[in-house]
């Protein structure tokens, strides 16, 4: 045995704090996504300041295909029509329907006013139409990683467009359905139905799938 009054050997104390000779674990990844809530709402901000009465009498939008000269008064009416049924793919049966309604007698002399309307509202699904199509073909990019990096405010502006364009559409629907009697529709269905809406809340969602798509660089 140990002599009396020999030096102990110390305890040995359980480990609490790290190994000083491991190598410390790297620091936990921060997020510098440019979509943040702050900016969220800011977007929201936007929208509501760019669809505002003034902001879309302001807009400028592309004009329909240029007419070749008609011979006739006529003539020329006719092929307004049938470049605004042709914009907004309107079949037949709906085409016979406008004719009989703008012809009768007592629309007549509104005849040259409709035209107008009609030919502002096919601008304007047109151009919505163009835009939609540039939103899902970029969700479908994303979707299939074909883009690896996206800048936001370039999103943002095509976001504001299509709301911008949707929002100038449901006025023409509202002015052709209430002073011209007559429904806006596109291939022959209402529009915008509720397949083809869009509103504040989509926009947003979409902008926040964006910030989570796991290979997407954002840029500010």
């Amino acid at each position: 045995g140990a002599a009396p009054g020999a030096a102990k050997s110390p305890k040995v104390s359980p480990r609490v704090g790290p190994d000083a000779s491991a190598p410390a674990p790297p620091p936990p990844a921060i997020n510098h996504t440019p979509i943040t809530e702050k900016r969220l709402l800011a977007f929201l901000e936007k929208i509501e300041e760019s669809c505002s009465p003034a902001s879309l009498a302001g807009m400028h939008l592309p004009a329909l295909p240029t007419l070749p000269p008609a011979p006739t008064a006529s003539l020329y009416i006719q092929s307004r029509l049938e470049r605004v049924w042709d914009a907004l793919l309107m079949p037949l049966p709906m085409r016979l329907d406008m004719v009989l309604l703008y012809t009768h007698r007592d629309r007549a002399g509104h005849l040259e006013t409709a035209i107008k309307a009609w030919e502002a509202a096919a601008v304007a699904v047109v151009a919505r139409e163009d835009a939609l199509l540039a939103l899902s073909s970029l969700q479908s990019a994303v979707e299939e990683a074909r883009v690896g990096h996206l800048s936001v405010s370039a999103v943002e502006r095509q976001c504001v467009e299509l709301l911008q364009l949707s929002a100038l559409v449901e006025q023409h629907a509202t002015s052709l359905r209430e002073d011209f009697g007559f429904s806006l529709t596109f291939d022959g269905l209402p529009y915008p139905s509720e397949e083809t809406g869009v509103g504040k809340q989509q926009v947003v969602a979409f902008m926040e799938w964006l910030r989570d798509a796991p290979h997407l660089k954002l840029l500010s």
